[in-house]
């Protein structure tokens, strides 16, 4: 199955579904349920709903019944009294971002659903009290203790500036500026940037005017309510998308209600064989022993050919083991008496031509053998 995407303005379109159904709900429980899979569930006097989320990327409403795992992690421990009872105030996302945030009568409950995915449980003045993943960066800290911070991401449609936002300069193109600075699912790019009369690889920065006409354009698709979804899918992943006008570059899988698409993705994903992930420093580690491997190999290599060169010297110095004899001699007396290695190897050489150079100061002898 390929991944699943669920960008910020399918987000934006359930938690606005979602505050109207259970805001003024209480929290009952929050368990974890698998590997990187929560519930969170909450009741009202004549319901009971649940959330599964599932870390990084997915949150969704639940009809499934799911069995909490027998050894609860921290966060969920460290999060219990701090939630359970507590009245939910409203249920929001934070800008266009993948965040989505519980308001409670004391503190907030924050799903990061971007990266590694996070939970983060905070209280009443916005201290962190548990966290599933604490993170440090240099600019932001996400740790017990801490005040929380949002991250960086676009702003929502409706509070876009009138003047044009800065553009990532002339090497970037006009689609990937959409997706980054303003939230544009990528899938959309290309029918959003047709109605400014421009194309996603554009690399020219947009002009005020054009600017002007697709803020009016995201303003009016922020303001729609929709009924209807999507589950498509493309060449690298499968999308969550609102039915709200817009024609994406993809095949439609399935459409229908936020529940029911809700539904196909819970059951796509539980029913995905997992993939064992591979451990990286074990894959580093393999890869660099594969390096040496490989090294040693090739050393073993030259070491084997150096050694039949030297026992092919070896065998030819004992076969003419005589010869070798008086060549040293020659080679001492020439030394003794001090004549020249070159007339000492042109003499030599007459009688034996195997022989291509002789140094009778240092004593060597140069021979030439098939």
């Amino acid at each position: 199955m390929k991944p699943i995407e669920i960008p910020g303005i399918t987000l934006h379109a359930w938690t606005r579904e979602w505050n109207e159904k259970w805001k003024d709900s209480f929290i009952q429980q929050f368990r974890e349920v698998g590997e990187n899979q929560f519930v969170l569930r909450t009741h009202a006097r004549d319901k009971t709903g649940e959330w599964w989320i599932h870390f990084p990327n997915v949150a969704l409403e639940t009809g499934r019944k799911w069995t909490p795992s027998k050894e609860q992690p921290g966060v969920v421990k460290q999060s219990k009294l701090l939630l359970e009872n507590q009245k939910i105030k409203t249920i929001t996302q934070n800008e266009i971002d993948r965040i989505i945030i519980f308001e409670l009568e004391e503190g907030k409950i924050i799903l990061e659903l971007f990266g590694d995915g996070n939970w983060v449980s905070l209280d009443a003045d916005g201290k962190i009290k548990a966290i599933l993943h604490a993170r440090e960066w240099r600019t932001r800290t996400l740790k017990q203790g801490e005040t929380y911070q949002f991250p960086p991401g676009p702003k929502a449609w409706n509070e876009l500036p009138e003047k044009l936002p800065e553009w990532g300069g002339k090497t970037r193109t006009l689609g990937g500026w959409m997706v980054t600075h303003l939230g544009i699912p990528p899938i959309w790019a290309s029918t959003i940037a047709h109605e400014i009369k421009r194309k996603p690889e554009d690399t020219q920065p947009l002009t005020q005017r054009e600017w002007k006409k697709l803020r009016e354009q995201l303003q009016e698709l922020w303001k729609k309510k929709a009924t209807n979804y999507f589950l498509l899918e493309n060449e690298e992943r499968e999308w969550v998308l609102p039915d709200v006008g817009i024609e994406s570059e993809g095949k439609i899988i399935q459409e229908g209600t936020a529940e029911e698409i809700q539904k196909k993705v819970e059951e796509k994903i539980i029913n995905t064989p997992k993939v064992e992930a591979k451990d990286e420093k074990r894959e580093k580690e393999r890869q660099a022993l594969t390096i040496n491997i490989e090294r040693q190999r090739k050393m073993q290599e030259g070491w084997n050919e150096k050694i039949k060169e030297l026992q092919k010297s070896g065998e030819w110095v004992y076969a003419h083991y005589d010869m070798v004899e008086k060549l040293i001699q020659t080679v001492q007396r020439a030394k003794t008496k001090k004549i020249s290695s070159h007339e000492v190897t042109q003499k030599i050489k007459e009688k034996i031509p195997a022989v291509k150079k002789v140094d009778a100061e240092k004593g060597l002898i140069e021979l030439e053998i098939e």
